[in-house]
């Protein structure tokens, strides 16, 4: 099943993917498309008519600090949905699942014990959003924390640009509030 590979490439892709990791240098030439305190762009790559920029927060100098409290976003933009979609590796004909989507990196993907898909998209202003909730494992196999997933994208004729970050559940209205800050 679609999910079963999604999630496959999902962690292949989380804990060894080079592609977003390289440093802001001569790869981009554009400003960042996010403006957003505690968030620095730390990779920008040009692929083919499209761009796609990773955005971290500082690690917490908490001696309890862990994976999940680091903000990873990834947004990808160009002048066409369909290329931008093709370059990051994003089927556009359907956006079912997010851990799908080669733009996340899922924190602690090897300790994942179940990815449970949202039935329903949204929409969120010209916003359509695809989100998943992962579970990870505790002791006995209990359940364990849960994050979700999501993948934003809006396009219009001028300009496509999806958005992917794995956050806290209770944190999706800051990912909200970072669709709206997408800068124009």
């Amino acid at each position: 099943m679609w999910l079963k590979c999604a999630l496959a490439l999902a962690l292949i892709l989380g804990t060894g993917h080079t592609a977003f990791t390289r440093e802001v240098g001569s790869e981009c030439s554009t400003p960042p498309l996010v403006a957003i305190n505690g968030l620095k762009r730390t990779g920008c790559q040009n692929l083919g008519s499209g761009t796609v920029e990773r955005y971290l927060s500082d690690k917490s100098l908490s001696p309890y600090a862990s994976e999940f409290d680091q903000r990873d976003l990834t947004v990808a933009r160009g002048k066409d949905l369909k290329a931008v979609m093709t370059a990051v590796g994003i089927d556009s004909r359907s956006i079912t699942s997010s851990t799908g989507s080669p733009l996340l990196h899922l924190p602690m993907a090897d300790k994942v014990s179940r990815v449970g898909l949202n039935k329903r998209n949204f929409r969120y202003r010209s916003w359509n959003v695809s989100t998943e909730r992962i579970e990870y494992g505790a002791q006995g196999g209990a359940p364990g924390f849960q994050i979700t997933c999501a993948v934003a994208v809006r396009s219009s004729k001028e300009r496509a640009v999806v958005f992917a970050e794995c956050f806290p559940l209770e944190e999706k209205d800051r990912f909200i509030r970072t669709l709206d800050s997408a800068l124009h």
